[in-house]
């Protein structure tokens, strides 16, 4: 899979993202404050995260399934794109991922 960069991820892009993090951790009662958590920006951890959940779909947790999809609509609306699947943050990127 490859990358096509639509623009590059601004210092505003990520105080948005962080924000949204923030509001959607508190609103699911997902935890910011992990190990891990302080090493990385809040919206990268929970991103991380959520990728994990949308991409291994285990039918008997499909509450985490629907976070996954639902955190994907919010870096969309964050960042101003449309939602979709593929797009996604990479290497300092906005983009979509390609076949």
């Amino acid at each position: 899979m490859a990358l096509s960069v639509v623009r590059e991820l601004t210092a505003e892009d990520v105080k948005r993202l962080n924000k949204v993090a923030e509001r959607f951790a508190k609103r699911h009662d997902w935890p910011l404050d992990d190990e891990f958590a302080p090493r990385m920006e809040p919206w990268d951890w929970l991103d991380t995260n959520m990728q994990f959940f949308r991409q291994n779909r285990d039918p008997y947790e499909t509450d985490k399934a629907y976070l996954g999809d639902l955190w994907q609509a919010c870096v969309c609306r964050a960042v101003g794109m449309p939602i979709r699947a593929d797009v996604t943050i990479a290497y300092g990127h906005i983009g979509y991922w390609v076949a």
